[in-house]
């Protein structure tokens, strides 16, 4: 019998006691002070979680030595096998294959020697996969055969480990990432089918019963889970389900509240974690976990998991759209304390209103985010954000991005992070590995201010239990409401980082090594010269390094329709990658712009769309107005979706008074509506030519 059912009498003691924390009067009554946002951990409505990270600081498992390799292997099951070869005293980063996010996780590391695995594991599915999963991650905790613990326990034998665990199922493409968090961190890794898919859109009462479905799986592991401090105050989520529901709203009687705040679409992970089966004033869901969503496919996956495990950001960027001397609320968000916290620690960056528009905004990520920890400030929904200028960004104006964990106080931004064509969704395509924001109109007041986040992290505090508020904050909006954290929930700034890397361990002594290769290989030949560059680029990216221009010459030398769909795509994101951090966008425009826009792979499109803007900004920002104008009609030629080429428009459009320009800005409007046959574009053509 679930937990939830069994216990009701204790539950109902527990809550009456969780309740007396609570401080400050319900939504409506409160008065300016009560809304004033806490800004340190000292704050006397952070008790609970102050008093539940001095236990997390004594629950960080053994202290393992980082052996300084990275694994590539080339599926899940082979990763599987590479994760069982840590033990409770080394490790090291393991990836699955893959131009994109391999290069950018080795430039963060770099590895002294970057190694594969010796053998190849066997594919399995179902119970299979599974059970290869659990062994994986019971090997890595001590043993190196069959006598490890299990993996789906804790494993009490290793002392006080981290109190979280990681839900995952054998049909989730997330697994890999799963088995490597539950690895690494000493989680237990648990089995969970929920039913449910990520787009169905739950009901209040649906999503409390699955999220008492999901209470109930995990007590069978965690009995000791009530209250943070205890055994499971985190939990990872890494499958297939619902992202959302329709919750129901802010209390708003006698509130100055708008209809919005009314029944809406709501974080299911918010939801996660609460206590839900009693009455409680003011409808307090008090919270005994904080949840994680890990989002992607095999490689992207495994790609934050190890993002998230072995690496510190070393440099913050910080935008702040409100301006830090904006009065209330917004002046509450002010990012110079979060600034000056982060300075002598990390290299920092920072943008205030006036220097935040989307000039500013680019050049600060020119031609890619180096960033590992970004904190923004903006207004928008799910695909624009206003950065204080005239012109809004837009989701192609999210950078190219080296391993970076976002923050980002803004509407709607999480809205689908599957889908690349929202802020969310754009910034973990393009390389971010943590994303935290929202999914509906959230207010302002619902995010912790960058001052007290980056206090938390600095604290030690994990970015899960760092970026959430408590009700004891702010009752409405430490509730269960509508923002998601997307990633790893134990990410935390080490306090206590890894010192010098263990440069030789004796497992991996005969492991092979990618060693850098001799002369380009023959031209005639497409799969030797992409083998060849791939290797090269792999020994330049351990080094911190782009692949270098011989790799550029060659691959551009290959004539892409030799080479099959999936073959072509890897010589691409190679191609993009070096040409990007070389900032050698024109050579990317040309070379993927004079083909077929479907011969390109989503990934590359993105890739093309991102290099277009940025040339075109750079361009006005330079006063080179015809340049700007002249990639306005590449766009125009390539099939893009409309509003990029409406807001692209909005941007080149010349002054009334440039009549020189605006002629020649109608030449070429009538150039590119000969030329299009899509209705959706013309429309937009038509449009801009009948501007006055």
């Amino acid at each position: 019998m679930p937990i939830d059912r069994c216990n009701r009498k204790a539950r109902a003691l527990l809550a009456a006691l969780l309740l007396a924390l609570l401080v400050g009067p319900a939504p409506g009554t409160q008065d300016r002070g009560a809304y004033l946002p806490a800004r340190s951990l000292e704050d006397a409505r952070l008790r609970r979680l102050r008093e539940a990270s001095a236990s997390w600081e004594l629950r960080t498992g053994p202290r393992r030595e980082v052996v300084d390799v990275a694994c590539l292997v080339p599926d899940a099951a082979t990763f599987y096998r590479a994760i069982a070869t840590w033990d409770e005293s080394h490790w090291f980063p393991v990836l699955i294959e893959d131009v994109e996010y391999t290069s950018k996780f080795l430039r963060a590391f770099r590895p002294s020697r970057v190694v594969r695995f010796p053998d190849r594991g066997r594919p399995s599915q179902g119970d299979g996969l599974w059970s290869a999963a659990i062994t994986a991650v019971g090997r890595s905790w001590t043993a190196t055969d069959d006598s490890g613990p299990a993996g789906d326990r804790f494993p009490r034998e290793l002392g006080r480990t981290p109190p979280g665990v990681v839900v995952s199922n054998p049909a989730s493409p997330s697994l890999p990432g799963a088995v490597a968090l539950a690895a690494g961190r000493f989680q237990p890794l648990i089995r969970w089918e929920p039913g449910r898919k990520f787009d169905e859109l739950l009901s209040d009462a649906d999503a409390q019963k699955l999220a008492r479905q999901l209470r109930a799986t995990l007590s069978s592991t965690a009995p000791n889970h009530d209250l943070l401090g205890d055994d499971c105050d985190f939990i990872t989520l890494a499958l297939d389900y619902p992202y959302r529901y329709q919750g129901e709203g802010l209390p708003r009687e006698g509130t100055d509240l708008p209809p919005v705040a009314g029944p809406g679409p709501a974080a299911f992970d918010d939801l996660i974690g609460r206590h839900l089966d009693l009455p409680r004033p003011d409808s307090v869901r008090i919270r005994w976990a904080f949840a994680g969503r890990l989002t992607g496919d095999e490689v992207r996956s495994a790609y934050a998991a190890m993002c998230s495990l072995f690496l510190r950001p070393e440099r913050a960027t910080l935008i702040n759209a409100y301006g830090d001397g904006a009065g209330p609320p917004f002046g509450d968000y002010r990012q110079s304390p979060a600034a000056d916290r982060l300075d002598g620690l990390m290299e920092v960056s920072r943008r205030d209103r006036g220097q935040s528009d989307l000039s500013g905004w680019h050049s600060g990520f020119d031609p890619v985010n180096r960033a590992g920890l970004v904190l923004i400030n903006s207004s928008g929904n799910a695909s624009d954000f206003n950065l204080g200028g005239p012109t809004p960004g837009r989701t192609w104006d999210v950078p190219i991005t080296e391993p970076a964990a976002v923050y980002k106080v803004h509407s709607h931004s999480a809205a689908d992070p599957g889908d690349a064509g929202t802020i969310a969704g754009r910034w973990l395509a393009n390389g971010a590995y943590l994303y935290f924001g929202s999914v509906h109109e959230p207010f302002l007041s619902a995010f912790r201010t960058p001052e007290l986040v980056v206090n938390l992290l600095l604290r030690g505090i994990p970015f899960g239990a760092a970026a959430r508020m408590l009700p004891e904050e702010l009752t409405a909006f430490g509730n269960s409401w509508r923002l998601a954290y997307l990633g790893d929930p134990l990410f935390r700034l080490d306090p206590d980082p890894p010192g010098r890397r263990l440069p030789r361990w004796e497992p991996l002594a005969d492991w092979p090594v990618y060693d850098a290769p001799g002369a380009p290989a023959d031209p005639k030949d497409p799969f030797a010269v992409l083998s060849w560059a791939l290797r090269v680029s792999i020994d330049a990216s351990r080094r911190g390094e782009p692949a270098p221009d011989a790799v550029i010459d060659a691959l551009r030398a290959v004539d892409p329709a030799s080479m099959d769909g999936p073959i072509r795509a890897y010589r691409d994101l190679l191609l993009a990658d070096a040409l990007f951090l070389r900032d050698r966008l024109d050579d990317l425009r040309a070379d993927f712009g004079r083909r077929p826009p479907d011969s390109l792979s989503p990934a590359a499109r993105r890739w093309l769309e991102t290099a277009r803007v940025v040339s075109l900004q750079r361009a006005l920002d330079a006063g080179e107005w015809e340049q700007a104008a002249s990639i306005w009609s590449e766009v125009a030629g390539s099939s893009p979706p409309a509003a990029m080429l409406r807001s692209l428009a909005d941007r080149v459009r010349p002054a009334k008074d440039q009549t020189d320009r605006r002629a020649s800005w109608r030449r070429r409007l009538t150039s590119a509506r000969g030329q299009i046959a899509d209705d959706r574009l013309i429309e937009v053509i038509d449009e801009e030519l009948a501007r006055p």
